[in-house]
């Protein structure tokens, strides 16, 4: 996983290439939208593929959290944007006990110059099921998701606290 500006593009995108066990390219996949696009997280899925999370338009005040989800024979299979007013961010993506994903970033929905951590569930097919902005009266920045044992979800990432 990576991003280039090659094939033909004059911005970034997400690139995924698959290599066999002697490090040959299987295929090699370019993915992406008219704005530069920077890829974060990545998971394996169910059924041979991998999806990832990360933001399209890393350039310009209003980003959104960008996930693609490509098969294990690098056919581009979906593509969804999560969006709220400002900044987003997908920093990590996990595969769920229901073959869905769980996604953490975070989201400028409370202000400019403010973000707080944002969570949200998609289905294997990308559809989003419920979103949740986790939020201090500080910055908040989610950077890990991982599914627990009883079914829910534990979000890492930090809180900048300053001081005048």
């Amino acid at each position: 996983m990576g991003y280039t500006s090659n094939y033909g593009a004059n911005f970034l995108d997400f690139t995924v290439t698959r290599l066999n066990k002697n490090n040959g390219i299987v295929w090699s996949r370019r993915v992406g939208g008219p704005r530069d696009d920077l890829p974060l997280g990545t998971a394996l899925t169910h059924d041979g593929g991998i999806v990832i999370a990360g933001n399209y338009g890393i350039i310009t005040a209003n980003t959104e959290i960008y996930i693609t989800k490509v098969s294990g024979t690098g056919a581009l299979v979906w593509t969804r944007a999560i969006a709220a007013a400002g900044y987003d961010l997908g920093f990590s993506i996990e595969r769920t006990p229901d073959d869905g994903f769980i996604v953490c970033g975070e989201s400028e929905a409370f202000g400019p110059n403010a973000p707080h951590i944002l969570v949200a569930k998609l289905t294997t097919a990308g559809a989003v099921t419920w979103q949740q902005v986790l939020a201090t009266t500080r910055e908040d920045h989610g950077t890990c998701i991982q599914p627990t044992a009883d079914g829910g979800y534990v979000v890492a990432g930090y809180t900048l606290w300053y001081t005048a």
